[in-house]
């Protein structure tokens, strides 16, 4: 399980679910949001320029070098 902290609250976590990864957004151990996604959606994501991913409560949005985890 990989993570990555976000803030002084949050925390990013990637968790492996079959043949998806389950991205989880935690605050103090406590299960904010969560989706699942393949990992080569998440590549693609990744490798573009400009990219947004999901809808709904979860959102992350790529501007070049720059990601953002949208709540």
């Amino acid at each position: 399980m990989q993570q990555i902290i976000l803030n002084e609250k949050l925390t990013l976590v990637f968790e492996p679910a079959d043949k998806k990864v389950r991205l989880i957004v935690l605050q103090a151990d406590e299960e904010l949001v969560c989706r699942k996604e393949t990992i080569k959606n998440l590549q693609q994501f990744l490798s573009a320029q400009k990219a947004h991913l999901f809808k709904g409560r979860l959102q992350l949005s790529k501007n070049e070098d720059v990601i953002e985890v949208l709540l």
